[in-house]
């Protein structure tokens, strides 16, 4: 069973981010008070030839510190996946952050949301 998670912030994880350029913080959370399955989905379907989204998910390993765990690039149209998928497992008391950043191209509009499993 797949619920929207109430431990992130915004709660709740999810909504329409356009991209500037940046690499912008779609959720996040410190010390969340429950482990799980935290998984980011994201609509490309408005990317474009010449289109590059970059995806990074982010945890911790006993620090206080955001690590990287996760990086995907995507280029180009997505007319095949329309959404895609990261998991990422985050024990309780741990870190997470989704961010998005759109490396190339014309800065689009993203549809997202993040899952606990």
């Amino acid at each position: 069973m797949v619920a929207i998670t109430t431990q992130l912030s915004p709660n709740p994880a999810s909504g329409n981010t356009t991209a500037d350029g940046t690499a912008q913080t779609l959720a996040s959370s410190a010390g969340l008070s429950s482990g799980g399955i935290f998984v980011l989905i994201v609509e490309t379907v408005n990317m474009a030839a010449g289109d590059v989204l970059e995806l990074r998910l982010y945890t911790s390993v006993n620090t206080a510190n955001d690590r990287q765990c996760a990086f995907a690039s995507f280029s180009n149209a997505q007319s095949d996946v329309a959404t895609l998928a990261m998991p990422v497992p985050v024990e309780a008391g741990g870190r997470f952050k989704a961010t998005l950043k759109q490396a190339a191209g014309t800065n689009r509009s993203y549809q997202w949301k993040i899952v606990q499993l």
